[in-house]
């Protein structure tokens, strides 16, 4: 995938800047689509498989942290999710990758998909507890997108 080559050559560029989780196997990100009752799409679980959960420089993207889906902290997406479903009533598609700013999440709206599998990254506004819009069509563009964001502002600090 020419997305995921172009986050490998940015993430290698900045390699102090970079926390990775690490690679997650098959088997441990279906027992978090089971656990979410969601299905991730392609780009996400490629990403999941790569890095697990990513940080790099202030950015935290959220994933698969480990096999504890029930207690946690970002960048675990899955027990941060269940969290907002509960306390917020987060709708039950949607996956949160990034806390924009306590206010906004985006999220993986998973009851929404093209042909190909992939979901749209939609910004849920915490406050009126609505999808405002979409932020990226896919979670890979959405991710080089951010990654290249947080790369200029690296650059310029």
């Amino acid at each position: 995938m020419a997305l995921f080559d172009a986050i490998e050559a940015l993430l290698k560029k900045y390699p102090a800047e970079v926390n990775a989780v690490g690679p997650r196997a098959e088997a441990l990100i279906r027992r978090a689509e089971v656990f979410l009752g969601v299905q991730f799409p392609p780009s996400y679980r490629d990403f999941l498989k790569r890095w697990g959960a990513l940080g790099f420089g202030p950015e935290e993207i959220c994933g698969v942290t480990g096999e504890n889906f029930e207690t946690g902290r970002v960048p675990n997406g899955i027990w941060f999710t269940v969290q907002e479903r509960a306390k917020l009533a987060l709708p039950a598609g949607l996956v949160v990758v990034v806390n924009a700013d306590g206010d906004q999440y985006y999220c993986i709206d998973t009851a929404q998909k093209t042909p190909d599998g992939e979901s749209p990254v939609v910004i849920w506004d915490v406050p009126s507890r609505a999808v405002l819009g979409t932020k990226s069509p896919n979670f890979g563009e959405f991710l080089l997108r951010r990654l290249q964001e947080t790369a200029e502002t690296i650059d310029a600090g």
